[in-house]
């Protein structure tokens, strides 16, 4: 248990930036770009076979627990349904922020809807534990001794980066503690899988479109590839586990190949930033 008297100063920004980050989907103001109208429930045998083998068996079935009617079990089961016809729908958008169609096929047309995230969308720590049980969770005794070995690791990158950015080291080091406890905790799915899913079926479809128009450009620039875009449920990934939008408006080319630094290690990325 962390001690919540006793807790550094230095760690506070990490606690509010953890809050914010974590989960990488509360707060954020939604993109409008038109909410595309939930199916009537699949009725015929093909569309019932088609929808099982779409969401297999992790799915718990069940209605979220925020009582959105974008949530219950019969809209979800209607969305994935219709889930290659959702991002179909979502090409002319998609054209728009400059991917050609023969990529956007070729990046979704094998697509099926991660049903499993439909669990995970009301059930978040950040908002269903009281604010001291989080942090007790997330900044253990553990995580603040490899954050303190990282800073004295780190010490001549972090002092470059600070001189050119501005940004605390501390800050930083303690984002990347958070979010992937140091790069041992990184998601294993598929962000662009999970970006789709979310853009087209529960009650979060308008701000994951965004998300997921940012992967496509990502890929389509060639910042990063599919193997390499693994993260959390809610399409965060990398070391800091920071959201796709976020990557494209922030991400620099630190060791001047020609592509953003989306996916290289913290340590890579202060050693080529402190060059």
């Amino acid at each position: 248990m962390v001690r919540r008297r006793g807790i550094s100063t230095r760690l506070w920004p990490v606690v509010a930036l953890g809050v914010s980050l974590i989960g990488c989907a509360g707060g954020v103001a939604e993109d409008r770009i038109g909410t595309t109208a939930t199916p009537p429930v699949p009725q015929s045998a093909n569309v019932r076979r088609a929808f099982a083998q779409a969401t297999g068996p992790e799915w718990s079935g069940e209605s979220g627990a925020s009582g959105h009617p974008l949530m219950t079990a019969e809209a979800i089961r209607a969305a994935a349904a219709d889930f290659q016809g959702c991002l179909q729908r979502l090409y002319p958008a998609a054209s728009k922020r400059g991917i050609p169609k023969q990529a956007y096929d070729s990046l979704t047309r094998d697509l099926t809807p991660d049903l499993k995230i439909m669990d995970l969308v009301d059930a978040q720590p950040e908002f269903t534990l009281a604010f001291w049980d989080y942090l007790d969770r997330l900044v253990s005794e553990e995580r603040i001794q490899r954050w303190r070995e990282i800073l004295a690791q780190n010490r001549a990158a972090f002092d470059a980066m600070e001189a050119r950015y501005g940004v605390d080291r501390h800050v930083i080091a303690a984002i990347w503690g958070i979010e992937s406890k140091y790069s041992t905790m990184m998601g294993e799915r598929s962000v662009i899988r999970s970006t789709a899913t979310l853009a087209c079926v529960g009650r979060r479809q308008d701000y994951f479109r965004n998300e997921f128009f940012a992967i496509l450009e990502l890929l389509n620039r060639g910042d990063v590839t599919p193997d390499e875009a693994k993260g959390s449920w809610a399409g965060a990934f990398g070391p800091t586990q920071f959201m796709p939008t976020v990557y494209k408006s922030y991400a620099i080319d630190a060791d001047g190949d020609g592509k953003r630094d989306v996916v290289a290690s913290v340590p890579d990325l202060l050693a080529s930033t402190a060059n």
